[in-house]
């Protein structure tokens, strides 16, 4: 009977040492010491930046914070945010149309599709514009800088419409 209960404390006594090794390494990792944020906070950020009615698709950790995508299927659009963990500020975002990938059609001209950037964002400055060929789709790429942000829309030749957005916080 003894040494049933010495194998028996041996046996709980190593298996609780186990168990505080593996949540020790656990809780050292950088990862987790840095987060500062939640995936549920960053999904609360990132959500106050996209239009009403979107639905959640995922979040994952991803380079130091959270991707967190939201779609749109009233607008057929997709919103992809990237939120920095460290100080749940968005540190990139990006939209596009699904479905919507050009026309073959150039029907505005490059002055009319640096308007449509400029209505969507007034502060954009340094705009640079120049026609992309995807095979035979076309689309206007309109580069800008606007109050600590560099950005990039896409848009529709024939129908002046934004198609994709993609911006990077400075």
């Amino acid at each position: 009977m003894k040494r049933f209960l010495l194998a028996a404390g041996t046996a709980v006594f190593l298996l609780a040492a186990q168990m505080t090794a593996y949540a020790g390494s656990g809780a050292a990792r950088p990862e987790t010491a840095a987060a500062c944020i939640t995936k549920d906070e960053a999904c609360s950020i990132a959500k106050s930046y996209i239009t009403e009615g979107s639905k959640f698709q995922y979040a994952e950790s991803r380079d130091g914070g959270y991707e967190v995508v939201y779609y749109n299927g009233d607008l057929q659009e997709y919103y992809q945010i990237a939120v920095d963990s460290q100080s749940g500020t968005i540190s990139s975002y990006k939209s596009w149309l699904f479905q919507h990938k050009g026309s073959k059609q150039v029907v505005f001209n490059e002055d009319q599709a640096k308007q449509v950037v400029l209505d969507q964002y007034p502060e954009a400055c340094e705009l640079a514009v120049r026609l992309d060929y995807k095979g035979d789709l076309k689309s206007y790429l309109v580069d800008f800088t606007a109050d600590g942000m560099r950005g990039t829309c896409e848009i529709n030749p024939e129908s002046g419409t934004i198609i994709g957005t993609k911006l990077q916080m400075e």
